[in-house]
């Protein structure tokens, strides 16, 4: 599949509706909008076994949002230790518990995460369409995780890619109708944002990885 557009389509309160999410009327930037958010849309407290996603600071301080099937690692501990009241999301934290617990390190899909982290023109939520971790895929009860995605896809002003990658985090997607969820914000998408299918990241090539994070990073110069 290649880039598909984010579509207009049901509302944020038709979704809510489902369960899927809390209605979110405005964009936020603040530590305490965002746990507020989080929780509203799903997130538990404690958080344990859970990994809802990662990034550095805020979600809206990024520009695109990479998808996944769930988190392999299993840390432990939880997920809103890494949450401060100061910045948001603490990535060096995050990084210092899952070395220690990750044994498949600068290998397979980490270390193209890694690489996408490590760039500092553009910034990454790292997400899953599960939010259980868990080695070998989800498992046979999935925790979802769409409620976290529709509050991410509502309230990141400056989104401008979402790259979803492996054939179970692209069904799962499909299956939520999530490619329409970018217009119902009051910032809408621009028109050439996108979606991009891609094979999992495990058989991503380094160099196509590039050229999509310098496509992305070209876009938002162009933007700004």
């Amino acid at each position: 599949m290649g880039l598909q557009k984010l579509a207009g389509g049901k509302t944020m309160t038709e979704k809510t509706k489902s369960g899927r999410a809390a209605t979110v009327n405005t964009m936020t930037d603040t530590v305490r909008d965002w746990t507020a958010i989080l929780k509203a849309a799903g997130v538990p407290s404690p958080c344990d076994s859970l990994r809802p996603f990662v990034c550095d600071g805020l979600p809206c301080s990024c520009d695109f949002i990479v998808v996944g099937e769930n988190s392999a690692t299993e840390l432990e501990t939880d997920w809103w230790n890494f949450w401060s009241d100061e910045g948001g999301f603490v990535y060096s934290r995050f990084e210092e518990v899952r070395a220690e617990k990750c044994d498949n390190e600068g290998k397979g899909t980490r270390a193209r995460l890694d690489r996408i982290m490590e760039r500092t023109d553009i910034k990454c939520v790292i997400t899953n369409v599960f939010s259980n971790e868990k080695p070998d895929g989800a498992g046979a009860t999935p925790k979802s995780n769409v409620g976290v995605l529709c509050a991410l896809l509502e309230n990141m002003p400056q989104l401008r890619a979402v790259i979803v990658h492996g054939e179970k985090a692209k069904k799962k997607w499909r299956e939520e109708n999530l490619g329409d969820i970018g217009f119902v914000r009051k910032n809408r998408l621009a028109d050439n944002d996108m979606v991009l299918f891609t094979p999992h990241f495990i058989y991503m090539g380094y160099d196509r990885l590039a050229r999509i994070c310098d496509t992305i990073s070209a876009q938002k110069e162009r933007q700004q």
